[in-house]
């Protein structure tokens, strides 16, 4: 996706006690790769400043996740909602989604959750697709570069 402003690879932090509101890709030419390089344990406990509530909307006397790493409510206390369902990640698996869904992260522990993030074409694109909407934006970076 060398020649498409939609391809993307980089580190991905979401520090403790955060969240990533819904958003949406600008398009479904690509497919969104989560490699989790350090995801928080189950033994990491939130305090408070988790989701919006009180403390007892956690799974814990404290305000935790509890044992578990889910709140009360059944949520995971880091994870992602896409397209309407919890998504977990698994350490050191790829976790690949149509990021044009939308989704939205969280992190209610005490622990960073590092992710390395990478772009690829949609496998619904056939190479001559693919080909054409690269050469589509060669055209265009032309055209911006002689204005």
């Amino acid at each position: 996706m060398t020649d498409s402003p939609f391809g993307f690879a980089f580190f991905s932090t979401l520090h403790s006690h955060s969240n990533i509101a819904a958003h949406t890709a600008p398009c479904n030419l690509r497919v969104r790769c989560h490699l989790p390089l350090r995801l928080p344990t189950h033994d990491s406990p939130g305090e408070s400043g988790g989701p919006p509530g009180s403390p007892e909307d956690f799974g814990g006397p404290d305000g935790s996740p509890g044992e578990s790493g889910r709140l009360s409510g059944g949520q995971a206390a880091c994870g992602m909602e896409l397209a309407g369902r919890e998504v977990h990640w698994r350490q050191n698996e790829l976790l690949l989604f149509d990021d044009s869904y939308e989704h939205s992260v969280w992190n209610w522990t005490s622990s960073p959750r590092v992710m390395l993030l990478l772009d690829l074409w949609h496998p619904g694109l056939s190479a001559p697709e693919r080909g054409e909407i690269e050469a589509m934006f060669k055209k265009a970076h032309a055209a911006r570069a002689t204005a």
